[in-house]
């Protein structure tokens, strides 16, 4: 039974790096429209944020203010979510992999992988 969550872990890690990485590519590379769920995801929780800060009685010069954050903000909540996707893929990769790792020694080894230059 462990044999066969460490193999859908692995599975599911190796998804959530993948999506992550296309989802990147697609949003930042390609030159032309490529839907990126995790893109629509993101930009559509800031949207409705953005909709409950803004309401329609707002000035229109107050609320156009508020508004010009919205792409900056979009864009590091992107790179947020896609480190964080890439973080717990790895994690669950690492888990999978080696059988007498916990998973706060997969999620310290994913964390030490990703965000310093070496440990």
């Amino acid at each position: 039974m462990e044999l066969a969550l460490r193999i859908v872990s692995v599975a599911a890690g190796v998804a959530l790096v993948v999506a992550a990485v296309t989802s990147a590519i697609k949003t930042v590379v390609i030159p032309r429209h490529a839907s990126s769920a995790i893109t629509r995801a993101v930009f559509a929780v800031l949207r409705r944020a953005y909709d409950l800060a803004t309401p329609a009685s707002m000035s229109f010069a107050r609320r156009d203010r508020v508004l010009a954050t919205y792409a900056p903000l979009g864009m590091l909540g992107l790179l947020v979510a896609w480190i964080s996707l890439t973080f717990l893929g790895y994690a669950a990769i690492f888990w999978g992999l080696d059988g007498g790792t916990s998973a706060t020694v997969a999620i310290e080894l994913s964390g030490s992988s990703l965000l310093t230059l070496g440990f």
